[in-house]
């Protein structure tokens, strides 16, 4: 294999995997609102003592914190593939990705994954706030 081919090969390995990160955050933030959703629906419907209301709600800011460092670990995955493709096209003298959407969002820029990311810690701090709410309330 001529070295070409070799940077061919790794470009689409890059655009999958940047479409994979694309994918995963996605997935992330779904299981997020879910859970969510589902926790919220629960604690207002059934009668389980304040405090046990509370751990619940610091469980889910807990799983919150989590996921959101991993939709930012996704983040900094595509940024690296992302340079790595354009670094690719540079040296092939190719504009196969960039030319359909011209700037190719790097890993410090706003993006729908640090929208993504934000979402997720700004309903894990409304899961916290509850939680000192509903543990001061009892």
């Amino acid at each position: 294999m001529e070295r070409t081919e070799v940077l061919l090969a790794e470009y689409s390995e890059a655009g999958q995997g940047c479409r994979a990160q694309e994918q995963y955050v996605r997935t992330t933030l779904h299981m997020y609102l879910t859970l969510s959703a589902a926790l919220s629906a629960f604690l207002v419907s059934v009668a389980i003592p304040p405090m046990v209301k509370a751990y619940v709600c610091l469980a889910a800011f807990g799983v919150g914190v989590c996921m959101t460092l991993l939709v930012l670990r996704h983040r900094k995955i595509y940024g690296a593939l992302a340079d790595r493709a354009r670094e690719i096209e540079d040296e092939l003298k190719i504009s196969l990705h960039t030319q359909v959407k011209a700037k190719v969002s790097s890993s410090g820029d706003p993006s729908a994954k640090t929208m993504s990311a934000f979402i997720i810690g700004l309903i894990a701090a409304g899961f916290l706030v509850a939680a000192f709410l509903i543990a001061c309330g009892s």
